[in-house]
């Protein structure tokens, strides 16, 4: 299917003056606009997230057709203290990435990973360099590979700050192949991933995902120490 997302935001001096409604009215006719881009019989759906806690914007989007689909948890830890360092299977090992050699098997790794992740769609190896690298705070020290000899069973993608933060370090994304799963390297990149981040000088390590995870990940990130802090609730309306 085709989507369509878009975030509104209205400032809280301005709220109550219908500009939250006449924003969601213009991107509802911007997109039908566009729907005809579509490929002929996909279904065309127009998708947002809000907060948990703001009900004026849940009862806008279900006022004008929108249906609470998905739950995204912003979780994260404290990681003052030194974390636990990571235990591994045997002949698995973790490391960082090596810049012009490793961004294919990273690149595979993930699609593999999350090729059975709610709304995956496969994604161009280019375009897929151009989302982890195109941003200001890339650092492919951040980037680490568990590997068993050449294969790379699971990586993890993380940032030095997020929205803007600095205090924060950020996991992006982490997966692990299906092969592999169920074998602790999950965890144990997690527990890399908090160790890296805190010998950074990071004092919070955070992350967001998806609450219905046919993994579980949220459970392995409550194992590792992670609390929920927020959920941003997924809307969506069917345009086609």
């Amino acid at each position: 299917f085709t989507t369509f997302v878009f975030h509104g935001y209205v400032h809280p001096s301005q709220t109550g003056r219908g500009i939250g409604t006449f924003l969601l009215d213009s991107i509802e006719r911007r997109s039908r606009r566009e729907a005809h881009r579509a490929p002929d019989g996909e279904r065309v759906v127009l998708q947002t997230g809000v907060w948990g806690q703001n009900l004026a914007a849940h009862r806008i989007l279900e006022s004008r057709g929108f249906s609470h689909i998905r739950d995204f948890r912003r979780m994260e830890i404290d990681v003052t203290a030194t974390p636990p360092p990571p235990v591994l299977p045997d002949a698995l090992t973790i490391r960082v990435m090596a810049r012009g050699q490793d961004e294919h098997a990273l690149y595979e790794t993930l699609e593999t990973a999350f090729a059975d992740h709610w709304g995956y769609t496969p994604i161009p190896f280019e375009e897929f360099l151009y989302e982890i690298e195109g941003v200001s705070d890339f650092d492919p020290t951040l980037v680490f590979l568990a590997t068993a000899g050449e294969q790379v069973a699971g990586a993890a993608i993380c940032r030095p700050s997020h929205a803007g933060d600095e205090t924060i370090g950020w996991v992006g994304t982490l997966g692990v192949r299906r092969e592999w799963r169920g074998r602790g390297i999950g965890q144990a990149l997690l527990l890399h991933a908090f160790g890296e981040l805190h010998r950074r000088g990071k004092r919070t390590v955070g992350l967001t995902v998806d609450s219905e995870s046919l993994t579980g990940a949220h459970r392995l990130y409550e194992r590792a120490g992670m609390h929920e802090v927020r959920r941003t609730y997924v809307y969506e309306k069917e345009l086609l």
